[in-house]
């Protein structure tokens, strides 16, 4: 049995695994799980007549302890595990759920205070959770099984800094041991990360998030994070993951690839940089792109290796990558392919290097220049109208980050008077 769907949890470098961790939202007493420590620890619960019945002498249960999660963790004829406070009427408690044998007494646990691990959380009841995680640097030496169970598919981490959903400075999970891949996140579907971020800096290095639960295949959508310096920021070989869809994510630094797909799933990525990597987006399955940038990686940019593939990309900036800025190599059997409004500058290689025939009806309004090979690499290909080439760099600053358009002649401005960067 789940603890409530509006339970939210806090963790903290300063917490304690534990302590209560969480509170539901919906509940009409004072939220003690945004403490360091527990409110209450108690060595006398009392299970009544009813087995969802708690008392304590020593700590009556008032009003104020509504919503508030007790982590049992002893006492004959208890049962230890996490309990949310639904009530209280007279000093007697009704919990969520049994806790235990009717009528056992000594049981022991804390109420309130937050917790210091995420992965202690997902191995607890299940159900569908918002975890605030706060500012702070999280090490670990071994994988953190943020996988939930068979039952618990469903989660939200969020990063804070002072209050719950600021957006502040983000919390750090990171490793500095040889070979580990940090986020295991397998048994959850359509987990949501939020305003996280990941590091190894390992001689050796691991998997940031990867899902080894070959049985279930999940959904992850991440919003606000960073990934730096792993071998593949996301996915891999020997990862079941479904889809993913990436949202204002950063990533950067590793030695393999930033996102990877090795199945016929999808990813969409809005408004990311994938930069310094080996290559920044290497996909089997469908890809959507949306105003992305893929920078200085030292192969290709984007990489499109096997499958049956529906590819879309719009007003994203390839520049400056060891090989070609998006290769499609090894069976393409593109079903539909939208190439519209991107940049593809400075590669060593090819702008555009598709090995074998496919449908380029949609490949509309680019910008090209600067691409060691050539700007279009693609049998049978006639390019359409409205493409634009550059005879200078049209970025503000790319090698410091900034991809806005500048106004050299050449560059920025004739991107600019082709209008062709705002007609979709």
């Amino acid at each position: 049995m789940a603890l409530s769907a509006t339970t939210e949890f806090d963790v903290r470098t300063t917490g304690d695994d534990n302590n209560g961790g969480a509170f539901n939202v919906g509940a009409s007493g004072t939220d003690y799980s945004q403490q360091d420590a527990a409110q209450l620890t108690y060595t006398d619960l009392v299970i009544g007549g009813t087995n969802t019945q708690l008392t304590s002498a020593a700590f009556p249960f008032t009003a104020a302890h509504v919503g508030n999660v007790i982590n049992i963790t002893g006492g004959t004829g208890f049962t230890t595990g996490r309990y949310q406070v639904n009530s209280v009427s007279a000093g007697v408690a009704t919990m969520d759920r049994g806790v235990g044998t009717a009528s056992s007494t000594g049981g022991t646990g804390k109420l309130g205070g937050a917790m210091q691990n995420v992965a202690t959380i997902l191995t607890g009841p299940a159900g569908a959770y918002t975890i605030h995680v706060k500012a702070g640097t999280y090490s670990y030496t071994s994988t953190q099984a943020w996988q939930g169970n068979a039952n618990a598919r469903t989660y939200t981490i969020i990063g804070y800094q002072t209050t719950h959903r600021d957006g502040g400075t983000k919390p750090l999970f990171t490793t500095a041991t040889n070979s580990v891949n940090l986020i295991n996140a397998g048994w959850t579907e359509g987990t949501v990360f939020i305003n996280l971020s990941f590091s190894n800096t390992a001689g050796t290095r691991g998997v940031g998030m990867y899902n080894s639960v070959g049985a279930w295949y999940p959904t992850y959508v991440i919003i606000d994070c960073t990934f730096d310096g792993f071998t593949h920021a996301i996915g891999g070989t020997g990862s079941n993951i479904s889809g993913y869809k990436l949202i204002r994510t950063q990533i950067k630094n590793c030695s393999g690839n930033g996102v990877y797909s090795t199945s016929a799933g999808w990813m969409e990525l809005y408004g990311c940089w994938i930069h310094h990597c080996a290559t920044a987006v290497r996909f089997d399955g469908n890809l959507t792109m949306w105003r992305c940038v893929v920078s200085n990686c030292t192969s290709d940019g984007a990489l499109q290796t096997s499958g049956t593939t529906l590819c879309r990309l719009f007003h994203c900036d390839f520049v400056s990558n060891g090989s070609a800025g998006f290769a499609a190599v090894g069976g393409w059997d593109a079903k539909q392919c939208l190439i519209i409004g991107c940049i593809f500058y400075g590669n060593t290689g090819y702008g555009v290097r598709v090995d074998t025939t496919f449908n380029a009806n949609f490949f509309l309004y680019n910008g090209y220049g600067s691409n060691g090979s050539g700007n279009v690499n693609i049998p049978t290909f006639t390019a359409p109208s409205g493409n634009v080439t550059l005879t200078a760099n049209p970025f503000t600053n790319s090698a410091g980050g900034d991809f806005s358009l500048n106004s050299a002649a050449g560059g920025g401005l004739a991107l600019r008077n082709a209008a062709w960067r705002w007609r979709f």
